[in-house]
């Protein structure tokens, strides 16, 4: 379960989420989409915790999402942006661990970087 209850998000002066709310239910499939610049990459990077300075709650399963270990979040959703693609003739799968790969080689420090290492999928 995801809820947010008044959750606002600035970059300088410009609010680009302005008390929000919604619920997402156990189970529940969420699409979002909106205009270029409306705060749809923001409010996902609030639910994976990349950005953490915001205003209002935001509770995962009952619990706010600062008390939830990032890793832990991260294990437990899954997000698929537009600009998502998949190598030619590989399953999800083998993409992922391609991309796992050239996270390692490129010595990754991004938040984003897997959570599980593409030695324990592989």
């Amino acid at each position: 379960m995801i809820r947010l209850q008044d959750v606002s998000k600035l970059y300088g002066q410009q609010a680009i989420l302005q008390n929000l709310q919604f619920h997402l239910g156990a189970g529940e499939f969420a699409f979002l989409q909106g205009r270029s610049g409306s705060g749809k990459s923001t409010l996902l990077k609030l639910l994976y915790r990349d950005i953490e300075d915001f205003s209002g709650q935001i509770e995962i399963n009952g619990a706010p999402i600062t008390q939830i270990p990032k890793y832990e979040l991260r294990r437990q959703m899954g997000i698929i942006f537009q600009s998502f693609e998949l190598l030619e003739r590989k399953t999800v799968k083998e993409t992922w661990l391609w991309q796992a790969k050239s996270w390692e080689r490129r010595g990754s420090r991004s938040s984003l970087r897997p959570v599980v290492s593409w030695r324990e999928w592989a």
